[in-house]
């Protein structure tokens, strides 16, 4: 492969410099890759040693050559000192596009303003954001105004028609990249993490491994200083902290903004002698600076969608932040840097963290060591740059079929359509290409031909061949999806399409006005599906019984009303959704609840905008993960559990609730596609036989199958006794992770005598002897040694795993045995452990006993028929 690639470079003071730099010799080390750069020399001399480089400024004829790469490779950012040459090759030469923000107001508005033709930044407007946008900047540009528009980056990104020349875009947020798939659907979009190196980790000790610790503590912000940064906010609170005696030193690292005077403000608020500004700093410089620090402040007052490959930096080494939680910084784990909102609490939140963290140097140890844990696996380079390489050959890959597309869309617009029927035409022309599979195959062997041969694409599927290509068979296992929609598209813009009324409701959910009740649910009270609802909550808890502080990921959390009912339980809850605005909804929900858990324990929850489609959340593990309703919302069933079971360690728990799979033509279905067709979200649960093959695929096996009547019932006993019930046909599964993905064989478990073992572990002192009837606490260890899973239940399901005890005298005869008290709670596989808490009473009469305690598998054996040990204690009663 071949690679052409723009960036700016080293002298050019810019931290996508450093970044391109960085990730060069990694993307050598594949593919070829060539510099074409903007009429600099490289400063470092190692790229003009290992790279050809073109100068298209002073030469723009070396443009011509780009038709002989296999993709080009641009990175876009703000400055136009920078990125305006890049700009206009983009423009003439579309390729794929690292977009290192998202918004690029100031890109515009700022190269307008150094070539004196505001036209420039007006006729962007237009384009991206309508007409009477533009006549509001106008306005405010005759009166000698700023347009208020640069006040809402956001708002007002600039960046539509950026997105549209793009072959394909790559972006270093979740936050970034759902954005653009809005402007761009149909656009080849990758979340690549901004790198770390190894050496970004450096030597930095935090307090707690031994090193000495400072009076003065160190602080500091890296980068460009600008007002968007909160650094008069920070001086502001520095100032205060100062005023109350703490001791510290702030330094500004990196060049400072020509926008405001910052020694003005050192002086305003009290700081001269205890802030140190050290203007631009070689990278070896900037990397020392973080070695020195203790605190690190990444604040921004607004962003333009930016990934602050500082923070990266400071993470990487192992050093405590304290960020804004917008954007990029929002999906950073909560345990390794401090977030916080930006609003009028602000001061006081960033005050309280400083005296914190200045007192606690513990405290910034441990963030730090979080931090470095996270950055140096999830941003390795050596990631990043595979990351980039799988997506150009994925691009390059899929080049026919978006030709094809194009193609189909330019013949439908000679019949006359508009170029409002743009969306139309795309839809169409996608529709026809899932119709004819094989074509996409063909037009590649013949785009490349001369017109007389092949004029069309749908002319050389005629010259090619005259066999009419099958329809694509209804996918096995699933209710039949629409074709035409793009569901994920519906998803990020289903929230747009609700009543207030509706909004409400899904802020509130699961409560809501008894008076506003949907139409299909006649009558008084709470409907069936909300009180369904309160019981799943309660009964799923129950059911998985993990002990507080237990991780549990929620996957399609909405408006995090399961996610809000798991915290206040005490839970550590990460929700993810595809759409930003449900995530923010979610927020904004746990924002407003009123209490910790107790007194002393804070609610314990994150929100982040994720795709679980494309892959697992980098570097993290949960107890739990839990499917809410929400499996059939995603196309590509394979890659969701596949990425789900990764977040899983051995042991670990899915619990999927799941509508069952309506018959072909039932009205459950004709509802299904009803609503596919008025909201375009993808409505196809599964069938039981296809999920369960999914799942064992995926090293998940069901270890609990159940139904719901207030509580929940496993499902083989309440088919054994008959039990008529009006339940919904919802399946209730328990999964358990027991092997790793796509492993051979199905795993033993408890119902089968083979590989039932245990290791009982007696946890307190056993008296030996005891007064008749007096009571005998045992605190007990089990351990499954064997090879089976364990499977627990009542003692009426056949395999069920509990604790049995049998107290026999001295002739032999039993006195005593029972089964199953206390209950082991969850399933377990091999090498897991459960502790228990045994109440038993002597015998009455005087004599010499044994207690003996072992694991029974309900009609199948005792554990000790099988070869296991159990515990044996001897009781004398007197």
């Amino acid at each position: 492969m071949r690679l052409a690639f723009f960036s700016p470079l080293n002298p050019q003071k810019s931290g996508i410099s450093d970044y391109s730099e960085e990730l060069l010799p990694h993307l050598a080390a594949r593919v070829q890759v060539d510099l074409f750069i903007d009429g600099f020399s490289p400063a470092h001399k190692g790229l003009l040693e290992s790279f050809h480089c073109f100068d298209y400024k002073s030469d723009a004829a070396v443009l011509g050559r780009l038709s002989e790469y296999d993709a080009v490779l641009y990175h876009m950012g703000n400055d136009p000192r920078y990125h305006t040459g890049i700009y206009q090759c983009m423009r003439e030469h579309p390729g794929i596009v690292v977009f290192h923000d998202f918004a690029f107001q100031f890109f515009f508005f700022y190269l307008a303003y150094e070539r004196g033709r505001m036209d420039i930044y007006l006729d962007e407007l237009e384009a991206c954001h309508g007409t009477q946008a533009r006549g509001q900047a106008e306005a405010a540009l005759a009166e000698g105004l700023k347009p208020s528009h640069l006040a809402e980056p956001l708002s007002f990104p600039l960046n539509r028609r950026l997105a549209q020349m793009a072959e394909a875009i790559i972006v270093h947020s979740e936050w970034s990249r759902s954005r653009f798939r809005e402007i761009v659907p149909t656009t080849p979009i990758a979340h690549i993490n901004h790198h770390v190196l190894p050496d970004d980790a450096g030597t930095h000790l935090p307090a707690s491994t031994g090193k000495a610790e400072r009076e003065t503590v160190q602080i500091a912000s890296f980068g460009h200083a600008t007002p968007e940064k909160g650094i008069e906010r920070t001086l502001r609170v520095l100032g205060g902290l100062r005023r109350e005696g703490y001791l510290f030193h702030y330094t500004l690292v990196g060049e400072p903004s020509a926008f405001f005077d910052l020694g003005e403000l050192i002086r305003s608020y009290g700081l001269k002698g205890c802030v140190t500004m050290t203007d631009y700093v070689s990278l070896e410089q900037f990397k020392q600076s973080i070695e020195a620090t203790d605190i690190a402040i990444n604040l921004r007052e607004s962003t333009v969608g930016e990934t602050s490959g500082s923070l990266c930096r400071i993470m990487a080494a192992g050093v405590a932040a304290i960020v804004s939680d917008v954007g990029w910084f929002s999906e950073l784990p909560c345990n390794a840097v401090i977030k916080i909102e930006m609003n009028e609490s602000t001061d006081a939140m960033l005050t309280a963290f400083l005296k914190r963290l200045i007192e606690d140097a513990p405290l910034r140890a441990r963030i730090g060591a979080n931090a470095r844990r996270y950055a140096l696996s999830s941003h390795a380079i050596e990631r990043s740059a595979d990351a980039y390489i799988s997506f150009i050959e994925e691009v390059m890959r899929g080049r026919p079929r978006r030709r094809f597309v194009r193609g189909i869309s330019l013949e439908l617009a000679q019949l006359g359509l508009k170029e409002s029927d743009e969306e139309f035409m795309r839809g169409l022309a996608t529709t026809v290409e899932e119709l004819f599979p094989a074509m996409t195959s063909e037009v590649a062997a013949v785009e490349d031909k001369p017109p007389v041969q092949a004029k069309t694409a749908l002319e050389a599927r005629a010259i090619n061949s005259t066999a009419r290509p099958a329809p694509r068979p209804p996918q096995e296992g699933r209710t039949r999806k629409l074709e035409g929609i793009d569901y994920k598209r519906a998803a990020l813009a289903y929230p747009h399409k609700l009543e207030a009324d509706q909004r409400h409701y899904l802020l509130t959910k699961p409560f809501y006005n008894l008076a506003r009740r949907l139409r299909k649910y006649p009558g008084d009270g709470m409907d069936v599906e909300t009180y369904r609802h309160f019981c799943d909550f309660a009964n799923i808890t129950q059911t998985m019984a993990l002990p507080s502080g237990s991780r549990i990921l929620d996957v399609g959390c909405g408006s995090g009303w399961l996610a809000e009912y798991l915290a206040r339980l005490g839970y550590d809850v990460t929700g993810i959704d595809i759409s930003p605005d449900l995530i923010a909804m979610a927020r904004e929900r746990l924002r407003r609840v009123p209490y910790p858990v107790d007194h002393e324990t804070p609610l314990r929850y994150r929100f982040q905008t994720h795709d679980i489609e494309t892959g697992p959340l980098p570097g993290e593990t949960f107890d739990a993960v839990i499917c809410y309703d929400t499996l059939h919302h995603f196309e590509d069933e394979h890659a969701t559990l596949s990425h789900l079971a990764k977040m899983l360690g051995h042991g670990g728990f899915l619990f999927i609730l799941e509508g069952d799979r309506p018959r072909e033509g039932s009205a459950g279905e004709r509802e299904l596609l009803d609503t596919m067709r008025e909201y375009g979200t993808l409505e196809s649960p599964f069938s039981r036989n296809y999920l369960d093959s999914l799942l064992k695929k995926n090293g998940l096996v069901i270890v609990g199958d159940y139904v719901s009547v207030n509580g929940l019932f496993h499902r083989e006993l309440m088919e054994e006794q008959r039990v008529m019930v009006a339940s919904p046909e919802v399946n209730y599964l328990l999964c358990k992770k027991v092997s790793a993905q796509d492993s051979a064989g199905p795993m033993r478990d408890s119902r089968q005598a083979e590989g039932l073992r245990a290791r009982l572990t007696l946890d307190n002192e056993w008296p030996g002897q005891s007064a008749p009837g007096a009571p005998l606490n045992l605190r007990l260890t089990v351990e499954n040694t064997g090879d089976a899973l364990w499977l627990t239940g009542p003692a009426t399901i056949r395999g069920a795993v509990m604790i049995g005890v049998r107290i026999t005298d001295a002739a032999g005869d039993t006195v005593f045995e029972s089964h199953g008290d206390p209950p082991l709670a969850r399933a377990l596989v091999s090498g897991e452990s459960a502790h228990l808490s045994l109440e038993l009473h002597a015998p009455l009469k005087s004599g010499s006993y044994t207690v003996k305690i072992d694991l029974v598998s309900q009609h199948v054996c005792w554990f000790e028929q099988n070869d296991s040990r159990p515990l044996v204690l001897p009781l004398h009663v007197k």
